[in-house]
């Protein structure tokens, strides 16, 4: 179960915290999005895992750069799509795939 942590400089934020609100900061027009960050289990990338199919977009809900929450869409590369996959544990992973996040988000 994932689980928001607020964190500000009295909490003692460790480096990667600081990673995480930084790199959340480039990516959203220099929004801070409130100092959180997710922390959770994740499937192990290093497990076999087993191929759902390809992902022709990905559709997600933020608040970014707008004050309400907005659907935000990303169609992928036809030619170089990232696999849908799940581990030995049944959680969800994205493989490979021509996309980056950049400032510009999403792209590729």
């Amino acid at each position: 179960m994932s689980r928001a942590i607020a964190l500000s400089a009295r909490e003692g934020v460790g480096v990667a915290e600081v990673r995480a609100i930084r790199e959340y900061t480039r990516t959203h027009w220099g929004l801070r999005g409130g100092g959180k960050i997710i922390e959770g289990l994740a499937a192990d990338p290093r497990e076999p895992s087993t191929l759902l199919g390809y992902l022709h977009s990905l559709v997600y809900v933020t608040a970014k750069g707008k004050p309400e929450l907005v659907e935000w869409e990303h169609t992928f590369n036809a030619r170089n799509p990232p696999a849908l996959c799940y581990g030995p544990d049944g959680r969800l992973l994205l493989i490979g795939g021509g996309y980056r996040v950049t400032a510009a988000g999403i792209v590729g």
